[in-house]
């Protein structure tokens, strides 16, 4: 799965969040768009159980380490997100990269560093 190039949310240093990228009023400037949508889709599309531990297992099958949302706070601070991935800072060692995420059950996995 391709990974974008771009976020539509940054965090700012004070905490809160800064459109960058699109044109603010849900217009398609983002060029990563239909990448993004594919990939939401076929993350989503692969969902086999609504049971957090069936798919929690699955997940750890197919990409190896698993987060979730309590987890994702503990290892890493959010930086930006640009569904279906998040941009992340490493609590560990302040390495920065990037999440992938599916909606239901929450769950983040792939990380790349950047």
């Amino acid at each position: 799965m391709q990974r974008p190039t771009s976020v539509r949310l940054l965090r700012r240093d004070d905490g809160t969040w800064e459109e960058v990228g699109g044109d603010g009023f849900g217009g398609n400037m983002d060029p990563t768009e239909a990448i993004r949508r594919a990939g939401v889709a076929e993350i989503n599309g692969a969902i086999e159980s609504d049971n957090e531990g069936s798919e929690r297992c699955r997940l750890e099958i197919e990409y190896g380490k698993v987060w979730d949302t309590e987890e994702l706070g503990r290892d890493f601070e959010v930086i930006g997100f640009c569904s279906p991935c998040v941009e992340v800072r490493r609590k560990q060692d302040g390495q920065r990269g990037t999440l992938f995420f599916q909606h239901h059950p929450r769950f983040y996995f792939g990380f790349e560093v950047c």
